[in-house]
Parts: structure tokens; C-alpha cells; sequence
């Protein structure tokens, strides 16, 4: 009995053994695949010449702060992301604001703007976005390698999975069709636009942007920066509102599928528009 009782034992050691040596293995196999992905995507990365991804996210927001971050993880992103600190319209001070940035007319609007705002009508929510973008493209403007390419989003948007590939296909696009391109809308709300087609093989996976609503994700260089700085402000409109009077100043594009998407304004989930309760968007 007792021999049997010790056979059944090291029947049972032997089966852990090598269910742990299984596991150990296929864990193995997973880190190793994992690494291999992750070397893969940096490969990319560092062709497309993708310096930054920053996103725009205010202190407050803590939550939508770690969705994109655990997104960025997955896909691999996290070594070329950078959290941009948003300016917060309700602390502003409007007698300061500079009107380099928001025209004296933008600011006033934005000081007692009406019962509900949906559209391009400026609110404190609005000027503090602006002076983010507003900074954020000084910065990017000040990159001396032309070729350098900059994403810049907000942080309700959501990478879709083929980010990575999407962004090769149009930046390899871009580079055949028109090399000096400035500007690329990457994420937008596609139930709420007006597009042309372009000529050629690039009409594939990109378009020229007429009107786009939704600047929650876009592609830029240093010299694409410097050019909406010089044409965009000083605005007395949302900043996407206003980007369709300078597309005419710089090479700008969309891409055809956006390669990010964020929700329409609800109340709850806008620092930027001013909605009631029980407001749902209809497009």
C-alpha cells in the first residue's frame, strides 16, 4: 500500500513538473513574441520618422489619462508617447488671455456664451484647448529636422487596432504623391465632413479635407506647424471649425479610414461644448 501511495507521488511530482515546465515554456514563447512584436512596431516607428505621439489631456481627467495610456501599451507605443498637460479653460483668467492666440471678439464670446453650445462657438472649455494646441505646435515648430512627423491627439480618442499599419500605408502614400506634405487629419468624425478624392494611387487611403469636424487626432511636420501658426491664429471659432479656411495654406490631407475615432459630445463626457441634459447628437 505504501509503495503504491509513493508511486501515486511521484506519478503526481512528475505530472507538475512538467505541466510547470509547459507553462514555463509557453510563457517563454509568449515574452519572447511579445518582444518580437514590440521590436517590430519601433521598426516602423523609427522609418516612418514618428518622433512623438503626445496627447492632450487635462489634470482632472485621470481616467481617459490611463484608457489612452493602456491603449498606447497595446500597441506598443508607450517608448514615443508623451502626455501634453492641458490648459484648463475654467481656471483661466480671460482679461489675460492672449489675443495672438483667440481674437478680443473669440474671448469675449467665450466669457458669456449661450445656454448650449454644439458647434464652433467659443467656451472657456474651447480657449483652453486652443492655447494647448496653440503651445504644443510652438513646440513642434521648433523641430529643425523637416522630415520629423508628429502626431498630436486628444485624449477621448481611441487608436484603432491597425494604427501602426494604417499610419505606414498613408505616410508611404504621402511620400510617393507629394513628399512635402504638412498636415494629415488622422482621427475625425466621419458622419461629419466633406471630402474631395485626389488623383492617383494615393486616392486609396487618403482624401484632401474640405470641411472636417473633430481634431482629435492628426499627423503633422515641423514646417505643417510653423504654417498654422502663422495662418490659423488668431481665431474667433472652435479650431476645427477654423482649419478649413487655411487647408489652401498648406499640404493638407485625410486619411480615408480615420485610424482614430472619439465619441460625439454627450454632457457628460465634453470639457469643450456646453450640453444639457439629455442631449444625444443626431448626425
Amino acid at each position: 500500500m505504501m509503495q503504491r501511495a509513493g508511486a501515486r507521488v511521484l506519478l503526481l511530482t512528475a505530472v507538475a513538473a512538467a505541466a510547470l515546465a509547459t507553462s514555463s515554456l509557453t510563457s517563454l514563447c509568449l515574452l519572447r513574441q511579445g518582444i518580437e512584436v514590440l521590436a517590430g512596431t519601433e521598426s516602423k516607428l523609427a522609418r516612418m520618422n514618428l518622433r512623438r505621439i503626445f496627447y492632450i489631456n487635462l489634470e482632472r481627467r485621470a481616467q481617459r489619462r490611463a484608457r489612452f495610456e493602456k491603449r498606447a501599451q497595446e500597441l506598443g507605443l508607450t517608448d514615443r508617447l508623451s502626455r501634453f498637460p492641458a490648459v484648463d479653460g475654467r481656471l483661466l483668467d480671460l482679461g489675460s488671455y492672449p489675443r495672438s492666440v483667440v481674437t478680443e471678439a473669440g474671448v469675449s464670446a467665450a466669457s458669456t456664451p449661450p445656454a448650449v453650445v454644439n458647434g464652433a462657438h467659443l467656451t472657456r472649455g474651447a480657449l483652453g484647448l486652443i492655447l494647448s494646441y496653440h503651445t504644443l505646435l510652438q513646440r513642434i515648430a521648433a523641430d529643425q529636422e523637416e522630415e520629423s512627423v508628429y502626431v498630436v491627439a486628444e485624449d477621448d480618442a481611441v487608436l484603432e487596432d491597425n494604427f501602426v499599419s494604417g499610419l505606414q500605408l498613408c505616410l508611404d502614400a504621402l511620400h510617393d504623391d507629394d513628399s512635402r506634405w504638412d498636415f494629415l487629419h488622422l482621427g475625425y468624425y466621419d458622419d461629419d465632413c466633406s471630402l474631395a478624392p485626389l488623383k492617383g494611387p494615393a486616392n486609396r487611403v487618403l482624401c484632401q479635407p474640405i470641411q472636417v469636424y473633430g481634431l482629435f487626432g492628426a499627423a503633422l511636420r515641423p514646417r505643417g506647424a510653423a504654417q498654422l501658426l502663422k495662418y490659423l491664429f488668431p481665431l474667433d471659432e472652435q479650431i476645427d471649425s477654423s482649419l478649413a479656411r487655411v487647408y489652401d495654406k498648406l499640404n493638407a490631407y485625410a486619411v480615408r479610414t480615420p485610424l482614430m475615432r472619439a465619441p460625439h459630445s454627450t454632457p457628460g463626457n465634453t470639457d469643450i461644448q456646453i450640453l444639457p441634459e439629455g442631449f444625444r447628437w443626431r448626425g
